[in-house]
């Protein structure tokens, strides 16, 4: 899908280095940065994926979610390492990481998909819900031969799309009366589905859910009580009915990014502009009533000229956007520090994050917020005890990841950027933003390079001749992970992980 970014200047935000796939550990290798590519937080639990595949996570672990093994822990407060499933082709890593309430699925560089935690409405997709959770990652049952590129959870459900653009969906059906479930994955339709049209990003929330296709279009489905699904109803939705382009926007206008909530939807057109609809509990659509279409949320006041909304994310009852100049803001809940803004009251428009910080990507949990620094570190703010009385933090379970249950109103480094090796021949190049969007930057390169991008199972997506300083067009670029190798005369080859969104 094309993803349209307004006119502006490069990022200060940029993530300087991505680490090569093959980590070599010669005494000849030099030290170079590993950066952390995306965050997702769930829950009471958060995780954290790293440009060498190494999956991290920390938390709320009753269920076994965390997927390390454990699973007689309430919490776990220090990030641990997630391990590969025994089976998994040598040189595998994961690829991309989604995080529901009480359960949490993974995507493998090899196409294959794995889920963890609750299982108790089938939202693991093992085919049973006889055992209550698994606190290791089990494999989703799907045919042989099938490739995932993306996942999503919501509360008691599970999304995923497939290499050739097909969505699925298991688990609990909010849509469903009788309260039915799914315990594998079954194929989700929409009206014009068919040969060239692609679904390229999906989202889970409480009750209902989102997902964009290839040509641009909106798509929803669940209970639909406050008008989430965006149709202009409050009708239950039991497959996906189109969210229209606000009447308002410029023509051509399309979607290209949106986000599940609670009982709320965020989502962004290729204008730059971010739209909410559905219950406006806590300011979650800012100024605006409860409404049953998108309607438009304010930019920030001080908002540089030509500046627009590069990526958003629903919370439970918050939301976070990043700005296109790099900036954070937040709004909605606020009881628990989550708005990152150093205090904890409602604002009814989005607030920058105290710091003032640079950032590369954002997710919201229930009562906390993550976020990727320029600097490629993973930062935790909220969860901090609601004012009052009571002493007790109830809803920290460890999701900061600071080795304590402390909350805290601003976003704080939790995963340092980490040492890895490479060759000391080799040119540590620069790649940036990643997560992409609609562009991929490449500096360092000699005056003659080839980039290839393939998906991670090696199938060609685009190759471009550069120099110097290059920039990729991913306009036509479904979101998932991939690999770019940079080809060039004087040194080998090297191979980075990046991520479009």
């Amino acid at each position: 899908m094309r993803l349209f970014i307004p006119p502006m200047i490069r990022l200060l935000g940029r993530l300087a280095l991505v680490m090569p796939i093959s980590m070599l550990t010669s005494s000849a290798f030099a030290q170079q940065t590993v950066p952390y590519i995306q965050v997702s937080a769930g829950g009471f639990k958060s995780m954290a994926l790293r440009a060498d595949g190494t999956l991290w996570a920390w938390g709320a672990n009753s269920d076994g979610e965390l997927g390390i093994g454990d699973p007689t822990s309430a919490s776990i407060a220090t990030p641990r390492q997630i391990a590969l499933p025994n089976g998994l082709p040598p040189g595998s890593t994961w690829a991309q990481v989604a995080c529901g309430t009480s359960h949490a699925l993974a995507v493998a560089s090899n196409g294959s998909l794995w889920a963890w935690g609750n299982n108790g409405y089938g939202q693991l997709g093992t085919g049973s819900t006889g055992r209550g959770f698994s606190s290791r990652p089990m494999p989703v049952v799907a045919p042989a031969g099938t490739r995932w590129q993306q996942c999503a959870a919501g509360n008691l459900l599970s999304l995923g799309i497939q290499t050739d653009g097909t969505l699925w969906q298991w688990g609990k059906d909010p849509a469903s009366i009788s309260g039915s479930w799914y315990e594998t994955p079954r194929q989700v339709v929409a009206p014009g589905d068919g040969p060239g049209t692609r679904w390229t990003q999906v989202s889970g929330g409480y009750y209902h859910m989102l997902a964009l296709r290839s040509d641009g279009t909106l798509w929803g489905w669940g209970v639909n009580q406050y008008g989430e699904v965006g149709d202009g109803t409050q009708t239950r939705r039991y497959s996906p009915v189109a969210v229209p382009v606000p009447a308002g926007a410029p023509a051509g206008a399309y979607w290209v990014q949106a986000t599940a909530g609670r009982l709320f939807s965020l989502g962004l057109l290729s204008t730059g502009t971010l739209y909410g609809w559905g219950w406006n509990v806590n300011g979650v659509l800012a100024d605006h009533t409860s409404t049953l279409q998108p309607v438009p949320l304010p930019l920030p006041a001080n908002a540089a000229p030509g500046t627009g909304w590069r990526q958003v994310h629903a919370g439970v009852a918050h939301a976070t956007a990043i700005l296109t100049d790099g900036s954070l803001w937040t709004w909605g809940e606020n009881v628990y520090g989550q708005l990152v803004n150093n205090t904890q009251t409602v604002p009814l428009a989005p607030t920058r994050e105290a710091t003032n910080g640079v950032w590369a990507q954002v997710s919201g949990g229930h009562v906390h917020t993550l976020a990727i620094g320029a600097d490629g570190s993973v930062y935790a703010g909220g969860a901090e005890r609601a004012p009052g009385p009571d002493p007790t933090n109830y809803w920290n379970r460890g999701q900061l990841g600071n080795g304590s249950y402390n909350g805290s109103l601003v976003l704080r480094r939790t995963l340092a950027v980490t040492l890895g090796r490479r060759k000391a021949s080799q040119t540590a190049y620069q790649v940036y933003p990643n997560p992409a969007h609609q562009w991929l930057t490449v500096e360092g390169l000699p005056v003659r390079a080839t980039l290839k991008l393939t998906t991670t199972l090696g199938q060609p997506v685009l190759t471009q001749s550069a120099s110097r300083l290059t920039r990729l067009n991913l306009g036509n670029v479904a979101a998932g992970s991939y690999l770019l190798t940079i080809e060039t005369d004087n040194a080998p080859p090297q191979t980075l992980r990046v991520v479009v969104e």
